[in-house]
């Protein structure tokens, strides 16, 4: 065991050099600068020894390669940050303070250049002093910039981290530039005082929260080629500018409170002409039409993996949303989700609205696709989701499985229904054009239950003759509607043509209920879930499982029915449907 006592052999060792026998053939004259030489010599010693006792204690005994990885996680959490005391600002380092614990943890903090390249570094969070050690530490790596004042405009041209940081020197060696400002004054500053060198530069993202005013881009930035990555938050840009060149894979284009209106011409010409693009959002941007009455349309190439338009800002422009929407041809492979303004301060031609979802529909549903095919539908009031499969049917108990290959659509509509007088638009009326003979798993909510109930349209669900699992979903609305859904499956439904009435879904083996803790709230339900699980049963059509909220798994009723089928408590989602293999709702 080891002794905490002092090693006396080590003390007198120590000691000896400082005897007076020691001494004796120095002179007398040099006897004080002689100990003093021996003093440094032993300080030198006991800091590389307390070096050599720290490198074997827990956190310094790790790889340099873990310890790095350590870093990596601790910028997210500990970034550095400026603060305002008496409207001075004091600045904090953050993880850049782990440099100054020991020798060990300063050497891999220093000596990993990608440290000081891969996180954001906020211009007004890190001193501009800082810069020399930055550019030294990650030495020939390129930085990634953030820009976010948070300060009043009339502060930035008197800010000296400012200039320092988007000066020549910096710009050059710079690859990720992101500007946030709060209005159109600050970012007219901040645009001032940019450089025009920025020969590595390949993701650019430039922010107004909230402009008074759309501004364009500043010059020398539409004059770069290389950007690859490219969003734009309340800033104009010219359709033909250089920056939107062939090299760009992402394109991210927004505006909060307005609406920009560009030719529908001059966009379709633009995007299409973005042959490596993988990624496209589009946000409050509705094309001008011509008065031809027929467009091209718009063809994107094949490389493009993520679509997503939404234009939710001004009801009045709901028809030209979704008559571009329409026009947008992708790959198969291409997600895609639209998000459409509501028509409730106005007129809609409905005549209109229907012809293009014939068209849309189908085309989301992938309906002509030899390689894809759609499985699930997930419907809602106000939006349908339709997810295709590569894989080939999956077996019921293999629901849970994630697909190797998933291609999800949506198509949000939203406020169809406040109109005056009400139109009872619905998105549940447009299931003809949806293949449901393909599907393996449907996901309703109550207002699709209500509304399907309303009209009569369980006779259109027929074709869905190999769905076998359905998702009632939970949201924040009651439940007891669900009782329509239990009602229809019990009883056949008789075809519109005269055929023989039919059982809905005869495949269907796993049902998931979003049942609250309060048992004695769902009477009716209760009553038509059993009545439904007898009628099935006998059938030669029953229920294999039964899915229910954990808050509910108490109930009492589930002993008796465990006889009939298997009941399993799940954390239940919101919104999400509990019987559908893909990832949450986008």
């Amino acid at each position: 065991m080891a002794s905490d006592a002092p090693n006396p052999s080590l003390v007198s060792l120590v000691t000896s050099r400082f005897t007076t026998n020691a001494l004796s053939a120095i002179p007398r004259s040099l006897h004080l600068r002689t100990m003093d030489s021996e003093l440094a010599a032993l300080e030198l010693a006991i800091r590389q020894a307390r070096q050599m006792r720290n490198s074997r204690a827990g956190a310094c005994n790790l790889p340099r390669e873990v310890i790095a990885h350590i870093f990596e996680c601790l910028q997210r959490l500990w970034p550095p940050r400026r603060v305002y005391v008496k409207a001075k600002p004091r600045f904090y380092a953050g993880w850049m303070s782990v440099s100054h614990v020991c020798s060990v943890w300063r050497e891999v903090a220093l000596d990993v250049p990608s440290l000081w390249t891969r996180p954001k570094l906020d211009v007004f969070s890190i001193p501009h002093q800082y810069i020399t050690d930055i550019l030294i530490r990650s030495r020939s790596g390129t930085l990634d910039l953030s820009v976010i004042w948070g300060g009043g405009s009339e502060d930035i041209e008197g800010d000296p981290g400012v200039k320092a940081w988007l000066s020549p020197a910096i710009s050059r060696r710079t690859s990720g530039l992101t500007i946030v400002a709060e209005d159109d004054m600050e970012a007219s500053l901040l645009a001032f005082e940019l450089p025009k060198q920025w020969q590595r530069l390949h993701t650019l993202n430039m922010t107004q929260r909230e402009p008074d005013t759309i501004l364009e881009l500043p010059p020398s930035l539409q004059m770069l080629r290389g950007i690859t990555c490219l969003s734009l938050e309340g800033y104009h840009i010219p359709w033909n500018t250089p920056i939107l060149s062939s090299a760009l894979s992402e394109l991210h284009l927004g505006y909060d409170d307005l609406v920009h209106r560009p030719p529908y011409d001059k966009l379709r010409a633009t995007l299409a002409s973005l042959e490596l693009l993988e990624v496209l959002e589009l946000r409050n941007i509705a094309p001008r039409f011509g008065r031809t009455g027929s467009q091209l349309p718009l063809i994107m190439p094949a490389s493009l993996q993520r679509l997503k338009t939404s234009c939710m800002t001004n009801p009045a422009l709901g028809m030209d949303a979704l008559t571009f929407v329409s026009l947008i041809h992708t790959c198969p492979r291409c997600n895609r989700y639209h998000a459409l303004p509501g028509f409730s301060n106005h007129t809609p031609n409905i005549t209109l609205i229907n012809d293009t979802l014939s068209q849309l529909l189908p085309v989301l549903a992938l309906s002509t696709n030899d390689d894809l095919q759609i499985r699930h539908l997930h419907l809602i009031c106000d939006a349908m989701r339709l997810v295709s499969d590569a894989i080939p049917p999956l077996s019921s108990d293999q629901l849970s499985r994630p697909s190797k290959e998933l291609v999800s659509n949506t198509l949000f509509a939203t406020d169809f229904t406040k109109n005056e007088p009400p139109m009872h638009f619905h998105l549940a009326d447009y299931l003809p054009h949806v293949p449901l003979e393909r599907l393996r798993t449907i996901s309703l909510d109550t207002s699709s239950v209500r509304f399907i109930e309303r009209k009569h349209l369980w006779p259109r669900l027929l074709r869905a003759d190999s769905v076998c699992a359905l998702g009632l979903l939970k949201t924040h609305t009651p439940y007891n509607d669900f009782a329509y859904m239990l009602d229809a499956l019990r009883v056949p439904q008789a075809g519109s043509k005269g055929d023989e009435a039919r059982m809905l879904f005869p495949r269907l083996e796993v049902l998931a209920v979003p049942f609250t803790k309060d048992e004695g709230a769902h009477s009716k339900m209760i009553i038509a879930l059993i009545d439904l699980l007898h009628v099935r049963q006998e059938s030669r059509m029953p229920l294999l499982e039964l899915l229910v909220p954990k808050e509910a798994g108490h109930w009492t009723m589930w002993h008796s029915l465990r006889a009939m089928l298997k009941i399993t408590a799940i954390d239940y989602p919101t919104i999400e449907s509990p019987v559908v293999p893909y990832d949450s709702w986008t």
